[in-house]
């Protein structure tokens, strides 16, 4: 099974916000040698994950 295709409004009706900063999450087994490499979201191959 996939993931579940929902619209933002189904998920959030009144709108959402941050309550603290977005930043890149780490691909540990892509990252080496003080190199960060950005993980990627995997339905979604070319879409880079945040946190």
């Amino acid at each position: 099974m996939g993931p579940i295709t929902v619209s933002f409004d189904m998920v959030f009706p009144h709108g959402c916000y941050l309550v603290s900063e977005v930043e890149a999450v780490k691909d540990f087994d892509a990252s080496a040698n003080g190199r960060f490499v950005q993980a990627r979201d995997k339905p979604l191959s070319w879409a880079l994950s945040w946190s």
